[in-house]
């Protein structure tokens, strides 16, 4: 088991358990980009984690992984519907 941004225990490739409220997550790694386009990402997680839907899940966390990768944590684990 990998822990991920000293939250999130992954229990398979795509989903985690958080230990900050017991919740399971579903978390969304990517390659990062430019600095054109992890300006993009950030503002668009950003927005993202502070809308609230009951159709959708919610951004619980977003960061770098290391020097070259980045995540989204979302709530819901296995049943999340992404944005």
């Amino acid at each position: 088991m990998e822990l991920l941004a000293d939250r999130f225990l992954l229990t398979d490739r795509d989903n985690a358990l958080d230990l900050s409220t017991g919740a399971r997550v579903r978390v969304v790694t990517t390659m990062q980009g430019g600095v054109t386009d992890q300006v993009r990402w950030a503002a668009r997680c950003a927005r993202l984690a502070s809308l609230r839907h009951p159709s959708l899940s919610v951004l619980v966390d977003y960061g770098a992984v290391g020097d070259r990768r980045r995540f989204e944590a979302w709530s819901g684990g296995d049943d999340a519907r992404l944005a």
